[in-house]
């Protein structure tokens, strides 16, 4: 059985991203790459003077120029962190599709923390696109690029996780295979309705069982975290509202006493015998999260 974390601990670092990047001209595209990455760069690179040991570091759909993709990767095997990023549009001008992807960022100490000298790179691919995202696209002679592809990583002790991209939140099929098989669900998002995402964050996480957290560009706000907690008032980690917002944050997600729960032990806050630390398991969602924990071996 391995020994789990009793927190994963994630920095969300919100972009404010520009909502008309793609009818650039080529000249503004590079100022404005530019922009982007000093933003990404002063953020992640101040992880270095924090004393709390950082484990992921999330940044919205979008949000890094692809040219900078080394740079980046410096800075997870400096750190010994996850990152996981979305990366600008790669337009592949021989069949005029562009592809939506992210790209998860390991680094060979990322357990240990120590400086690395290797970096596994994992791309994550968008299924599906969101109609304005859609119409854009298509207004310049572009396709949108279908990713049929589902990833489930496993974090050790950590925990066990899925990435998804933005209008993939909304995919059944999607919530359906990760639901009892994951401790976390990241969500990287350049979303316009973050109400919406607010409500469809907090009922996932009950019907899956899990860890959501959204990673939205800061233009139009709405990054979350929610965690399946008893008590209302615990079950939002983190809620930003505002627009044309940039900010990071550094929060804390349970990854031990949520796994016991998943098992079926439902912890009690000490002191409060009448109130228990995580809500029940969903319907039918016990017996695949005990197969698929013991197959896992957590």
């Amino acid at each position: 059985m391995a020994d789990l974390r009793e927190t994963l601990k994630i920095c969300l670092v919100q972009t404010n991203c520009s909502p008309d990047f793609w009818r650039f001209d080529v000249t503004q595209r590079a100022v404005y790459a530019e922009q982007l990455w000093s933003y990404v760069r002063s953020c992640v690179a101040g992880l270095k003077l924090m004393p709390d040991r950082i484990d992921v570091v999330l940044l919205p759909e979008l949000s890094l120029p692809r040219a900078r993709v080394r740079d980046l990767e410096r800075f997870a095997k400096e750190l010994g962190v996850i990152i996981i990023v979305g990366l600008d549009y790669l337009i592949r001008e021989d069949t005029k599709r562009a592809v939506n992807e992210a790209l998860v960022l390991v680094p060979d100490n990322w357990r240990k923390k120590g400086y690395g000298r290797f970096c596994q790179q994992i791309r994550v691919g968008k299924m599906s696109a969101a109609p304005k995202e859609r119409e854009a696209l298509e207004a310049r002679g572009l396709e949108f690029f279908v990713d049929p592809v589902y990833s489930l990583f496993d974090g050790v002790d950590i925990g066990r996780f899925g990435v998804a991209i933005c209008y993939d939140l909304m995919d059944l099929e999607r919530a359906t295979l990760y639901a009892g098989r994951i401790q976390h669900l990241f969500v990287l998002a350049y979303n316009k309705d973050t109400q919406s995402f607010f409500h469809i964050t907090e009922a996932l996480s009950r019907v899956m069982f899990c860890n959501v957290v959204i990673c939205n560009a800061g233009f139009y706000g709405g990054s979350l975290a929610v965690a399946p907690f008893y008590q209302p008032w615990r079950r939002t980690i983190y809620k930003h509202e505002g627009a044309k917002l940039a900010t990071s944050q550094v929060i804390s997600l349970p990854v031990a006493d949520l796994v016991k729960a998943q098992q079926g032990d439902r912890k009690k806050i000490p002191s409060r015998d009448d109130q228990y630390l995580f809500k029940n398991v969903p319907p039918q969602l016990q017996a695949r999260f005990e197969r698929i924990l013991k197959e896992y071996k957590i």
